[in-house]
């Protein structure tokens, strides 16, 4: 982008291909340029891969779920907050790190507590019924509230339904790799296209 900007093929100013080049996008007012608008997803991805191994060294495993679970319950209340004390962020709640830090951590939560006997044993009897729900919150449900509700249904409980149907799909997908479903998402293709991602 950096290049063709030099070339005058896109106008980019200086500041958005900074913003873009630290991973910072996610948090800039005003970036207006839709030819980097993609890299906000980018800049989520980069600061949590800071922040979340940085204390992950430092925890204990109860520490870390602590930690996770603290997080997964204060989100929503981040992301009112942010809305009502920094108005001028309010297009960017759904971009920034802070705001959506819960969506990471579920599956962090889940990596957290995966190999405990407990956990299996709940996911066993939460079967093919989690699944379908997850797959109905995520697809049919989700989407329809989104739009009839807008920002007070995805600040309050929106992203977090989001995340907590991501983890079900692949704690689902996990155990049953044999299921359609399974292998389906273990496909060289998804598997190809995951590893690039």
């Amino acid at each position: 982008m950096a290049i063709l900007s030099i070339f005058g093929v896109l106008h980019l100013s200086a500041m958005n291909i900074l913003y873009a080049a630290t991973y910072t996008w996610n948090y800039a007012l005003n970036n207006g340029s839709w030819w980097l608008g993609h890299s906000w997803s980018l800049c989520i991805e980069e600061q949590f891969y800071l922040l979340w191994p940085f204390l992950l060294a430092r925890m204990s495993l109860d520490s870390a779920l602590r930690f996770c679970s603290i997080v997964l319950v204060v989100s929503p209340l981040v992301r009112v907050l942010n809305y009502y004390l920094i108005p001028d962020m309010r297009p960017q709640i759904p971009i920034m790190f802070h705001t959506r830090a819960d969506v990471s951590l579920f599956g962090c939560l889940g990596a957290l507590v995966y190999r405990d006997s407990r956990f299996q044993a709940v996911l066993r009897r939460l079967g093919t019924t989690a699944l379908l729900v997850a797959i109905g919150a995520l697809f049919i449900v989700d989407p329809l509230l989104s739009d009839t509700y807008r920002g007070s249904y995805l600040l309050l409980i929106g992203f977090s339904i989001e995340g907590l149907s991501g983890l079900i799909l692949i704690l689902w997908t996990t155990q049953h790799a044999d299921s359609l479903l399974g292998r389906i998402l273990n496909s060289r293709t998804l598997t190809e296209i995951g590893i690039l991602s």
